[in-house]
């Protein structure tokens, strides 16, 4: 969150044990921020990757989708195309 703010944050529920972490800190672009998300991951005690290898793919959430997009919704031309007329 707040990617290139002062503050930024990066939050993370654990999906075995439920667990809530959340790190306050600068994030000057996306690198900076995908690069603590991949620190976070392969965290010892916090993480579940035990190498950047396992890491085969990358989700990103669009926030702003309107009335059109309420919901989860699997990334298509057309919803491309979509989101770039709002």
């Amino acid at each position: 969150e707040k990617i290139g703010a002062p503050s930024g944050a990066i939050k993370h529920t654990d999906e075995i044990t439920g667990e809530k972490t959340v790190l306050e800190l600068p994030l000057k672009d996306h690198k900076a921020g995908l690069d603590q998300v991949i620190k976070l991951l392969l965290d010892s005690e916090k993480g579940r990757v035990k190498s950047r290898a396992d890491i085969r793919a990358v989700g990103h959430r669009v926030v702003h989708g309107g009335e059109s997009f309420t919901q989860a919704t699997i990334i298509t031309k057309d919803v491309k195309a979509a989101i770039e007329k709002a």
